[in-house]
């Protein structure tokens, strides 16, 4: 898949990137590419850089990226910056360029491949594979739509789902004794899968 995008460029040098398709996972991106200048200064980060040697050079001017992705389930990560190393707490100085229409284009390129790159399931399926996991820990039924009878209860339930219940009380009582209803019952409801 080649993706294709729209390029928004803005007065004050920033640049957005609308990717128009999703990936194999359901996910969709914006990119963000910000042209920086250095100010000057012994405290400015382009000379930071370099006096810790992760640059070559103090850059005039630099590029940032920042990406936001939105999985299935409409969450935004950070993901496929090549600014960023894995941890998401660091720069990846072999990805940091100077402003310059190529650089900029490289940066686009690399976040569309590793975008296009991802495979797994999507957020969705990873969701709805732990309500399934949750109701089968519990023993409890699992429905798509609210079926005739059953309520929405207060339970907890994992993201994504609802717990239901059908019948008025757990506990009933019976010769002064309190014993478990047995026309109560519990289940998991998935919402919004229909």
């Amino acid at each position: 898949m080649k993706n294709k995008y729209e390029i928004q460029e803005t007065d004050y040098g920033v640049t957005w990137i609308n990717v128009l398709q999703k990936n194999s996972r359901g996910e969709t991106i914006k990119i963000c590419i910000t042209e920086c200048k250095n100010r000057g200064g012994k405290h400015a980060l382009p000379v930071l850089w370099y006096q810790a040697g992760y640059t070559k050079k103090i850059f005039k001017t630099y590029l940032c990226v920042d990406t936001y992705v939105y999985d299935s389930e409409g969450e935004c990560r950070g993901d496929y910056n090549p600014t960023v190393l894995p941890s998401g707490i660091a720069l990846d100085f072999t990805w940091l360029f100077e402003n310059t229409p190529d650089n900029k284009q490289k940066l686009i390129d690399e976040c569309l491949r590793r975008f296009e790159a991802a495979s797994g399931p999507s957020a969705t399926e990873l969701n709805t594979e732990e309500i399934r996991k949750f109701a089968k820990e519990n023993g409890l039924e699992l429905f798509e739509k609210l079926p005739d009878g059953w309520k929405i209860t207060s339970k907890f339930a994992p993201r994504g789902s609802v717990r239901i219940a059908k019948g008025s009380f757990v506990m009933r009582a019976d010769d002064g004794k309190l014993i478990a209803n047995p026309e109560y019952r519990e289940a998991l409801l998935i919402q919004g899968r229909n």
